[in-house]
């Protein structure tokens, strides 16, 4: 039995684009999203890994030209995760998360990913309370992207001025270190 292909679901790119960015989807980003095979106003169920890392790419550049790469990708995974969020799944999902908090959502955080692809692996490392290391196999070679995304989850699940740092890159992947305050 062979493993199913990496994909993105159409959810993960109408959170990303039409939830998070929306009002930010210029002709000319459309038309180079479309040459990298992603139509934001057709969205296919799924899409190959490529697909997804080259939008994200295209999305920084035409979305933040001239502006810090990292700080770019940073903001671009909070705005995702906003983005998410007013989904109905991501709704209903946020809704769970608040309840269950910043810790034991970052414990499960797997679990989330699968609404937006099939490839996400996360494996959490408890260091206290309120620090958790998380170890993603795969990051599109945008860890900031993926940064961005668990300091705006900390908002999400009620944590107190989350920080989450890149400590490492591991081929596809990357080690983040995420924090808050009591």
């Amino acid at each position: 039995m062979t493993a199913p292909e990496p994909v993105f679901f159409s959810q993960y790119f109408e959170s990303l684009f039409l939830r998070a960015h929306g009002d930010q989807l210029t002709p000319r980003l459309k038309a180079r999203l479309r040459e990298a095979g992603l139509d934001v106003d057709r969205l296919l169920p799924a899409y190959p890994v490529s697909v997804g890392k080259a939008a994200l790419q295209i999305a920084v550049e035409e979305i933040y030209p001239g502006q810090d790469r990292e700080a770019a990708l940073r903001e671009m995974g909070r705005r995702f995760l906003r983005g998410w969020q007013s989904t109905l799944l991501g709704r209903a999902a946020a809704a769970v998360l608040r309840v269950v908090g910043p810790r034991r959502s970052l414990m499960r955080l797997e679990g989330a990913f699968r609404t937006g692809d099939n490839f996400t692996r996360i494996q959490a490392e408890e260091l206290g309370p309120t620090r958790v290391r998380l170890r993603i196999n795969h990051v599109l070679g945008a860890p900031a992207y993926y940064a961005g995304m668990m300091q705006e989850g900390g908002v999400m699940t009620g944590a107190k001025n989350t920080r989450a740092t890149v400590e490492s890159t591991e081929g596809d992947g990357a080690v983040i270190l995420v924090e808050w305050d009591p």
